[in-house]
């Protein structure tokens, strides 16, 4: 029972960071954007903040081994 609360917490705290670490970029592209007057600038910042804000792939990145023979 303990071990099915402990990982609700730890996804819990996991979820909290990310959130915390979207709002920041955000806050920080914000910041970037209000001193800015070109278009191509403005339309920068806000691709790398569409990209910041999208979920990051959970998928390990390694393939799996394959047998020839």
């Amino acid at each position: 029972m303990y071990e099915g609360i402990y990982a609700a917490s730890m996804m819990e705290q996991q979820r909290t960071a990310e959130l915390n670490r979207a709002c920041e970029l955000r806050r920080r592209a914000e910041e970037r954007m209000e001193g800015t007057t070109e278009t191509g600038e403005r339309g920068r910042v806000r691709a790398a903040l569409t990209l910041a804000m999208r979920p990051r792939r959970r998928r390990s990145l390694q393939k799996p081994e394959v047998v020839l023979w």
